[in-house]
């Protein structure tokens, strides 16, 4: 392994409780309730592209500036007091970067976040850079795409890379690319986990496994 791709939420940060309860907050103050056209619809959305799609959708009346600021201004705040490192993620991270191994992160969530969030838990001295779907044109995990220019980024071949992720979306676009794919539990994706299994090089409870 010459290099490293990581998710960042439920994989880097224990942060999926978080996501799990603030949206439908968000959405039940504007008298919405997530069904599942809008699960559906959504579920590999980043939040900039779910604001106009709620806008649209339920005909609200705000611009997406306006939407987007609340909603940020929100999830910020309980990102830096509602989560923390996944467990023994550092210990991993100090592992490898021992070892020489290249580290970046491969999120859906934007810049002003995911900067800011790993900045304030003190893992972004670990990674090389940090990219979003804003720097691929907003395409999603579904597409090998991020995968692709984490990778190039860090002058690394997809077969000479892992990718840790969490959830089911990215896998198979990750290992057409040709990446190896390792899957980190995470409690809200454990229903899910023999499909997990079956997708993915290796699925691991816990990051000791890996030291």
């Amino acid at each position: 392994m010459k290099a490293a791709i990581f998710d960042m939420d439920g994989t880097v940060l224990d942060s999926m409780h978080m996501w799990n309860t603030v949206l439908p907050e968000l959405l039940s103050r504007l008298n919405i309730e997530e069904d599942d056209k809008f699960i559906s619809d959504t579920h590999s959305m980043s939040l900039d592209q779910m604001v106009p799609y709620v806008i649209k959708r339920y005909s609200l009346p705000m611009t997406e500036k306006e939407l987007r600021r609340q909603w940020k201004d929100e999830i910020l705040k309980r990102y830096i007091e509602d989560t923390k490192p996944k467990a023994h993620i550092e210990e991993l991270l100090e592992s490898f970067k021992k070892k020489g191994i290249r580290m970046s992160i491969a999120t859906l969530t934007d810049h002003e976040l995911c900067d800011r969030v790993l900045e304030a838990k003190g893992l972004s001295e670990y990674f090389d850079f940090i990219l979003t779907t804003e720097d691929v044109s907003m395409v999603g995990k579904e597409h090998p795409d991020l995968f692709l220019k984490c990778a190039a980024s860090m002058g690394a071949k997809p077969e000479e890379c892992v990718v840790f992720e969490d959830s089911l979306y990215p896998i198979p676009a990750a290992k057409k690319a040709g990446f190896t794919v390792f899957v980190i539990e995470e409690s809200s994706m454990i229903r899910h986990k023999e499909r997990l299994t079956s997708l993915s090089d290796r699925y691991i409870r816990d990051f000791r496994e890996l030291l």
